[in-house]
């Protein structure tokens, strides 16, 4: 599981670690950045999909997301802002950052866009093994036999390695790092309008983890409720009997079955409240 989240020069984070365990609370009052730690976290999940400069440009451009404050003394004395998110696990350490084109008139045309200036992957065991080692466009990376292999102009220099390199039996610890990010899951702002994707008929399949859209509702609910104690938490919570069912090739469907709402007129209320996706 996730050991460690560390987010530097992303807005309004200068300098965050946060130490996780398997369930973390993030308060604070408006403003206090919140949902930049969200939103740095799947700027993770980005780069492992290759999706980096979207991501940015959703928002506003490189320059929009990095820390508007003046910039460290590390930072002056070297190539610039830098904008880093990385995370620890129980075995290894990731890291990636990011900053603008050294020369923006010369380098590219698309000025807002990130560029990868540092990639790392390392064991946390000792002793430490650098296992990916990037700078800007090149890289140097451990191959299934622990041999250092290096890869140059191939690169995109705009997004992850993790996006770029996908043979499994090649590289296999950029393939367990790559799989390890994609599986997290983010259920935030979930759409509930009549055109949602959780209302949208959907053919039964196996899904043991939601999706982060929840159009597999119906299906993540039956496999769950395979198992008793699931269903005993669902009724104690909404107070109501819970029905998830799935069939072979047909539609999949998820209702609650809730008494009658007190305080509401004859019209209003009825003995059930059925809400199916």
């Amino acid at each position: 599981m996730i050991r460690t989240l560390a987010f530097a020069g992303y807005r309004s984070l200068r300098d965050l670690v946060v130490a996780v365990g398997p369930l973390t609370a993030i308060t604070g009052g408006n403003g206090t950045g919140k949902s930049n730690v969200y939103r740095a976290l799947r700027l993770l999940v980005d780069a492992a999909d290759g999706q980096l400069a979207r991501a940015f440009a959703k928002e506003g451009g490189m320059p929009s997301a990095m820390w508007a404050g003046a910039p460290s003394k590390k930072a002056r004395e070297s190539e610039g802002k830098r904008l880093s998110i990385g995370f620890a696990d129980d075995s290894i350490a990731f890291e990636l950052r990011l900053g603008l084109p050294k020369d923006a008139r010369r380098s590219t045309a698309f000025l807002l866009d990130p560029v990868v200036k540092e990639e790392t992957i390392r064991t946390l065991s000792k002793p430490r093994v650098s296992l990916l080692e990037r700078r800007n466009a090149t890289a140097m990376l451990r191959d299934e036999e622990g041999r250092p292999v290096t890869f140059g102009a191939e690169i995109d220099p705009g997004e992850s390695v993790l996006s770029q390199l996908a043979e499994p039996h090649g590289y296999p610890v950029l393939s367990i790092v790559r799989e390890r990010i994609r599986k997290w899951r983010f259920y935030h702002q979930i759409r509930t309008d009549a055109d949602s994707p959780v209302r949208a008929v959907q053919i039964g399949t196996r899904t043991p983890v939601l999706a982060h859209d929840g159009h597999d509702l119906a299906a993540a609910m039956r496999v769950r409720c395979m198992k008793p104690s699931p269903m005993r938490l669902m009724g104690r919570a909404s107070k109501s009997n819970s029905v998830a069912s799935t069939r072979p090739l047909e539609s999949s469907s998820f209702s609650f079955m809730r008494p009658a709402c007190t305080g509401l007129s004859k019209a209003q209320s009825s003995p059930t409240a059925r809400c199916a996706i």
